[in-house]
C-alpha cells in the first residue's frame, strides 16, 4: 500500500484536498506547538519554586547567624559599659583577667562579624549565579512568546485560510461537478442495459 495521491483530476477536488491538508498541519502545528511551550513554562516554574525554596532556607540561616552575632554585641557592649563604668570609679576593681576577657570576645564577635559579611557576600553571588541561567532561560522564553505569537497568527490565518480553500473546494466540486456525475449515474441507472 502506497501513500496516497492527491487528486489532481479535477481543480475542486484539489483546492478541498489541498486546502483540508493546509488546515490540519496549521492547526496541528500549532498545537503541538501551544504544548511545547506549556511544557517549557511548566518547567521553568518548578525551577523557579525549587530555587525559591533553596533560597528563603539560605536566608534565614543566615538570618538566624546574624541575630546571633547582634545579641553577643550587645551583650559584649552592656558588659564594656559595665567595665567603663566600674573603672570610672575605681580602676583597681578591674582585674587584667577581666580586661583580657573582654578583648578576647570583642576579636571573635569582630571576626565572627568579618565572616558573617563574607557569608552575606557568597550568598549574594551564590544566589545570582544560581539565578542566572534561570534568567536566560526566561529572556529565551521571552523572545519565543513573541515569536510565537506571530507564529500563532500565522498559523491561525494559514488555518483558516486552508479551511476557507477547502470548503470552497467541495462546495464547487459538488456544485459543479458533482451533480452532474449524480445525473449521468441516475441516467444509466435507469436506463436498460
Amino acid at each position: 500500500m502506497g501513500i496516497p495521491e492527491l487528486p489532481t483530476d479535477n481543480l475542486y477536488k484539489f483546492m478541498a484536498t489541498f486546502g483540508f491538508l493546509i488546515a490540519v498541519l496549521s492547526f496541528g502545528y500549532l498545537v503541538v506547538n501551544f504544548s511545547a511551550q506549556a511544557e517549557m513554562i511548566a518547567r521553568l516554574e518548578v525551577e523557579s519554586v525549587a530555587n525559591e525554596r533553596i533560597f528563603v532556607v539560605e536566608r534565614d540561616a543566615l538570618n538566624r547567624r546574624t541575630e546571633q552575632l547582634a545579641e553577643a554585641t550587645s551583650s559584649l557592649r552592656a558588659e564594656t559599659t559595665e567595665m567603663v563604668s566600674r573603672l570610672n570609679e575605681d580602676p583597681a576593681s578591674i582585674s587584667a583577667q577581666d580586661y583580657d576577657d573582654v578583648a578576647s570576645r570583642t576579636f571573635k564577635i569582630e571576626s565572627d562579624l568579618e565572616l558573617l559579611l563574607q557569608d552575606h557576600a557568597a550568598f549574594i553571588i551564590q544566589t545570582e549565579e544560581r539565578g542566572a541561567p534561570h534568567k536566560q532561560a526566561l529572556a529565551a522564553l521571552s523572545t519565543q512568546v513573541g515569536l510565537w505569537r506571530w507564529l500563532s497568527l500565522a498559523l491561525l490565518i494559514t488555518g483558516f485560510a486552508g479551511s476557507t480553500l477547502s470548503w470552497w473546494g467541495f462546495k464547487l466540486w459538488y456544485r459543479r461537478v458533482q451533480v452532474h456525475q449524480d445525473a449521468i449515474l441516475a441516467r444509466q441507472a435507469k436506463s436498460p442495459v
